[in-house]
């Protein structure tokens, strides 16, 4: 009689083995690109919720100073970063409606220079001439890199303050 026994198999080949290292190498690399895409989608999101909230910002200072709206001291303000700063800082002295309209330009467009890349913003009055219930329209602009094709694009975010 042949010696024969009967010996079932058990366990991995190494092939098996190497084909599950595979399989799951390739699971985890998408979930590596989700990974990826959710943190690029999760900073496009702050840096739009950032502008909406200087938006609102600059509507705050508006309503706390109506004289400087009624006098149209806010009407086509563009990048006031860009000049020089006001000659008062009305945090510390006492100013002119006019003035603190132009402190908190100066300021809020600083400020959106720091908080957006690229950031700034403008203000414009929708009458001409600007008069005390003329709406103003606020606008911040700011860049973001497309997902896509990785380009730079120009975002923009507006809202209309009716005093």
């Amino acid at each position: 009689m042949p010696l024969t026994a009967n010996i079932k198999q058990s366990g991995f080949t190494l092939l098996e083995a190497l084909i599950s290292v595979v399989v799951i190498s390739i699971g985890l690399l998408g979930i590596l690109g989700l990974q990826a895409v959710g943190i690029a989608s999760t900073q496009t999101s702050v840096t739009r919720s950032s502008a909406a909230m200087e938006i609102e910002n600059m509507i705050a200072r508006m309503r706390a100073n109506p004289a400087a709206v009624a006098d149209g001291d806010f009407a086509n303000v563009d990048n006031p970063a860009a000049g020089k700063a006001p000659g008062k800082n009305c945090n510390a002295d006492a100013c002119t409606p006019a003035e603190m309209a132009a402190y908190d330009a100066y300021q809020w467009d600083v400020y959106l220079g720091t908080v957006l890349p690229a950031g700034r913003g403008q203000i414009e009055c929708e009458d001409s001439p600007c008069n005390p219930t003329s709406p103003h329209t606020i606008t911040v602009t700011w860049n973001e890199k497309d997902k896509r094709e990785g380009e730079i694009n120009t975002q923009s975010f507006n809202a209309v303050f009716r005093p």
